[in-house]
C-alpha cells in the first residue's frame, strides 16, 4: 500500500506523520530514497522522500523532515546509494547513524565483473524478478510529490530494498565480505559529508590563470599555423582573396579529427589497438608527439597540454566554482573502484532551468601545479596530511623483502636508486649527495620508481623515459636482484589468484576483486597446452602450423600479463584504501562526537591525502586528531612496518 503523508492525492491513500512513523518504528530495516532536483543541495532541493518496506511505502515532502528524525537517527536505513542521499539530509542538519547501501553491496559481490551493472532498476530485476520501467527517472527532477506518476516511481524504489539487501547479504556472507561492507557503510556518511564541503574556488587567481591560458592557447595557434604557411603546405591553407592573397590555415586545432588528418598528411600515423573491436584504429598521442624531432608535433603538444589545462582545470572549473553562492567547488564521488579505492568526477551537473550542464572535476588528479586556486575561508586553514610512501611500505609489509624496507623507511632513497642505476657518475654519491646535487635527475627517475612499483619491466621504462633499451634492461634486472623478495612475492600474488580465480585483497576487511580473464586464461592455456611442441617446432622453421595458432598463443601471454599486474597491484591499491578510508571513519567519528561538522571541514580524499579545512584556533587540535587517527589505522592494516605522515598547515592546497 502506497500512503502520502499529510496530504491528500487522488487514487492514494493518505496518513498522519504519527502513523507512518508507528509503522517504520517497528521494521528491522527502513527503506529510504530521496527525489531532488539536482545533484548538489547547494544549489538543489529535495522534492520527496520516499520510507517503507515491501508491504508498505510513505511518500512526504522535505517539510516535514524533522518529524522524521526519530527514523533518521535510530532506525537502520536500507537505500540504493545512499551517498546521494545523505548530502541531501546533511544539508537540513540531519546525519544518520546506521545504513547499508544495495549498490554498494553489488560492487562488493561482483568487484571485478565489469559488465554487472549495479542500479536499482537492474537489481530489482536479478533479485527480484521484475522489469520495471526507468525512463521516468530521466525527468523525475522535473516533477512534483502530487503527480500520482512520481509518487508510484518513488514507492517502487523503496518496496524492494529490504529484499535485495537479504538476498545480498546472504552472497556477501557466502564471500566472506561482511567485514568490508561494514567498512564501506561506516565509510559512506564521512564521503558525502567531503562531497558537500567542497573547496573555495580563488575566483579572482583562477580568472587570472584562465586569461594567461588562453593568451598561451593563441601564441601556439599562431606558431602551428605559421609552420603550415611557412611550409606551404597547401592542402591546409586558404586564401581569403585573389587580389592580395591573405593565407588562412584551415585546421581548427581543438578537433583532433582535423589534427590527426594533418599529421598523417605529413607523414605521422599513430594506431592504438581498439578495447571493443579489437583492431587497429587511428589515434593521435600528444605525448608521443613531444617526444618526436619535429616542430609541428612539438608545437602541437604543447598546445594540447595548454589546452587541457584551460579547459579542464580552467574554464571548467570556474563555470563549476561561480554556481555555487558560497565559491567552492563541489564534485562526485564514486565510493568502490575494482581496486578499492575512491575516485571523483564521474558525469556532468545536470542542467537546471536551461543551464548547460557542466563536467564534474576530478578533484583527485588535480594538478599539483594548480592547486594554488584552493583556499581556504577567512580565518581558517588547511590540515594536509598523507601517508609517506603508503604503497610501498604495504609492499614491504606484504613481500618481507629487508632491503626493500630500508628504501621505503627513509634509510635510503628509491628514486636515488634509480639515479645511480642511470647515471654511472652517481653510484659511489650517497643519497644524501643525490638529492642535493642530481635534483633533476633524481626528479626524472620518478618515473622509473613508479613504474617498476607496479610491475614495471624494460618495456615500461623504456616507454615512460625513452632510455635506450639495453639500459632499461639493465635497470630491472638490477632492481629484481636488489630487491628479491619482491619479486617472489610478485610470483606468489599471480600464482594465487590462478588458483582461486579472485585477488584476495587483504585479510584485515576480507576485499575481494574478481578476475574473469583467469577463467578465460585457463581455456586458452588448456588448449594450446595440446599444440604446444607441435607449435614450437613450427615457430622453428617459420611454419604454417605456427602463423595459423600463434594468435592464440599471443592471446594467453596478454592475458597472463594482464592477470599478474592486476595480481600485484590491486593488494597493494586496496590496503592503501582500506587504510585511509578507516582513518576517514576514525575522524568522522571524532568530529561527530566533538559536534564540530560544519565548523571543521572535510575537502577531499587524494588515496594516501587527507585535507581538513579548521579555524585557526582549532588547528593544533584537528592536527594533532588526525595524525593520530591516521597512524591507528595504519597499524590495522601493517603490523611489521611502521607507516609516517607529512603533515602541513596552509592557507591554499599544496603539495
Amino acid at each position: 500500500m502506497i500512503y502520502t503523508v499529510s496530504y491528500e492525492v487522488p487514487g492514494f491513500q493518505s496518513c498522519t506523520v504519527k502513523e507512518a512513523v508507528s509503522y517504520l518504528s517497528k521494521l528491522p530495516l527502513v527503506g529510504l530514497d530521496l527525489e531532488t532536483t539536482g545533484f548538489f543541495p547547494k544549489r538543489c532541493h529535495i522534492i520527496s522522500m520516499g520510507f517503507g518496506d515491501q508491504e508498505h511505502q510513505f511518500i512526504a515532502g522535505p517539510e516535514l523532515i524533522s518529524d522524521f528524525m526519530d527514523i533518521f537517527m535510530n532506525k537502520e536505513l536500507v537505500g540504493q546509494n545512499l551517498l546521494f542521499d545523505y548530502r541531501f539530509l546533511y544539508e537540513h542538519g540531519v546525519y544518520p547513524e546506521r545504513c547499508v547501501d544495495t549498490y554498494l553491496n553489488e560492487k562488493l559481490i561482483y568487484n571485478g565483473y565489469k559488465t554487472r551493472r549495479a542500479d536499482l532498476g537492474t537489481l530489482i530485476h536479478n533479485y527480484i524478478g521484475i522489469d520495471i520501467d526507468k525512463e521516468f527517472q530521466k525527468k523525475v527532477y522535473l516533477t512534483s510529490k502530487e503527480l500520482p506518476q512520481h509518487i508510484t516511481y518513488l514507492a517502487q524504489d523503496v518496496r524492494h530494498l529490504s529484499t535485495i539487501n537479504s538476498k545480498q547479504q546472504t552472497l556477501l556472507a557466502k564471500h566472506k565480505l561482511l567485514d568490508v561492507a561494514r567498512l564501506e557503510y561506516k565509510y559512506l556518511p564521512a564521503l558525502a559529508y567531503c562531497a558537500n564541503c567542497g573547496f573555495k574556488v580563488d575566483i579572482p587567481l583562477l580568472v587570472k590563470k584562465v586569461a594567461a591560458m588562453e593568451t598561451r592557447l593563441l601564441e601556439l595557434t599562431s606558431e602551428l599555423n605559421q609552420g603550415i604557411i611557412d611550409e606551404n603546405i597547401e592542402e591546409f591553407i586558404h586564401y581569403t582573396n585573389d587580389l592580395f592573397p591573405d593565407p588562412t590555415v584551415k585546421i581548427k586545432w581543438s578537433n583532433k579529427l582535423a589534427a590527426r588528418k594533418f599529421f598523417e598528411h605529413i607523414g605521422i600515423i599513430m594506431t592504438r589497438k581498439d578495447k571493443k573491436t579489437k583492431t587497429q584504429v587511428s589515434t593521435l598521442s600528444s605525448e608521443q608527439l613531444g617526444k618526436m624531432d619535429n616542430k609541428h608535433a612539438k608545437n602541437y603538444a604543447a598546445y594540447s597540454e595548454v589546452h587541457k589545462q584551460l579547459t579542464t582545470y580552467g574554464k571548467n572549473i570556474l563555470d563549476m566554482a561561480i554556481k555555487f553562492s558560497d565559491s567552492r567547488l563541489r564534485t562526485t564521488y564514486t565510493q568502490i573502484t575494482q581496486a578499492g579505492r575512491t575516485s571523483s568526477g564521474r558525469g556532468k551537473d545536470n542542467a537546471i532551468s536551461g543551464e548547460t550542464g557542466t563536467k564534474m572535476c576530478n578533484l583527485q588528479n588535480f594538478p599539483h601545479e594548480s592547486r594554488d586556486i584552493f583556499i581556504a575561508e577567512e580565518g581558517h586553514s588547511f590540515i594536509i596530511a598523507d601517508y609517506a610512501q603508503q604503497e610501498p611500505r604495504i609492499t614491504a609489509e606484504y613481500s618481507g623483502d629487508p632491503a626493500y624496507y630500508e628504501y621505503c623507511a627513509g634509510v635510503k632513497d628509491m628514486h636515488c636508486f634509480f639515479v645511480q642505476c642511470v647515471y654511472p657518475e652517481t653510484r659511489e654519491l650517497s643519497h644524501a649527495d643525490i638529492k642535493k646535487k642530481y635534483a633533476k635527475e633524481r626528479t626524472f627517475c620518478k618515473q622509473i620508481t613508479f613504474a617498476m612499483a607496479y610491475l614495471g619491466s624494460a618495456k615500461t621504462i623504456f616507454d615512460n623515459t625513452g632510455l635506450p633499451i639495453e639500459l632499461c634492461k639493465e635497470i630491472e634486472e638490477k632492481y629484481y636482484a636488489t630487491f628479491n623478495g619482491v619479486k617472489a612475492y610478485y610470483d606468489e600474488c599471480l600464482a594465487l589468484t590462478l588458483k582461486y580465480g579472485y585477488i584476495l585483497i587483504n585479510e584485515i576487511s576480507g576485499r575481494k576483486r574478481f578476475i574473469p580473464e583467469v577463467d578465460q586464461y585457463r581455456e586458452v592455456k588448456e588448449k594450446n597446452d595440446k599444440i604446444r611442441r607441435q607449435y614450437w617446432e613450427s615457430k622453428k622453421v617459420d611454419g604454417e602450423f605456427y602463423h595459423q595458432h600463434k594468435g592464440s598463443f599471443s592471446e594467453q601471454a596478454v592475458l597472463l600479463s594482464k592477470i599478474h599486474k592486476e595480481s600485484v597491484n590491486t593488494p597493494i591499491q586496496g590496503t592503501a584504501a582500506d587504510m585511509t578510508k578507516l582513518a576517514t571513519i576514525y575522524l568522522w567519528d571524532f568530529l561527530k562526537e566533538h559536534k564540530l561538522l560544519d565548523i571543521v571541514k572535510f575537502n577531499v580524499n587524494v588515496h594516501d591525502e587527507l585535507v581538513f579545512e579548521a579555524p585557526d584556533d582549532m588547528i593544533d587540535l584537528i592536527k594533532n586528531q588526525v595524525r593520530v587517527d591516521m597512524i591507528r589505522a595504519s597499524q590495522v592494516f601493517l603490523k611489521k612496518i611502521p607507516m609516517e605522515l607529512d603533515v602541513k598547515v596552509a592557507k591554499s592546497w599544496i603539495k
